[in-house]
Order: structure tokens, then sequence, then C-alpha cells
């Protein structure tokens, strides 16, 4: 089975960190419309995002997957 990114994992941890999507955007370097689609599961992010989701929720890697 393949594993897949938990966009709710990601919209948790966000809100835990009381940043909103456009402060995640930021943090990143990506546009809030695709956080938002990977939030809902209807995108799947690239490696370099993942990562970079990862350091800036404070969350290892495979703790945003399934």
């Amino acid at each position: 089975m393949r594993s897949k990114v938990r966009g709710d994992r990601i919209q948790s941890k966000r809100k835990a960190l009381g940043w909103s999507l456009r402060r995640l955007a930021e943090e990143v370097g990506a546009d809030p419309v695709t956080l938002w689609r990977i939030e809902r599961g209807l995108r799947t992010p690239k490696v370099d995002l993942f990562y970079k989701l990862a350091q800036a929720l404070r969350l290892k890697p495979e703790e945003l997957l399934r």
C-alpha cells in the first residue's frame, strides 16, 4: 500500500500553532490554495514541499503519512 500525506494532520498542527493557511504558505513558499487542497486530500505535495511542511510544522516527515 502506498503512503499518503495526511492533510488532516497538517491542518490540525497548523491550527495548534495558531497559524492561518496564508502564514503556513509563507513559511514554506507555497500558494495558499495548494495547501488548502493538500489539507483536504485533493492534492499530494511534491517531495520538496512535503519536507518543508514537516519542518515548518515541527513534525517528523513520517508523522505526515498514513
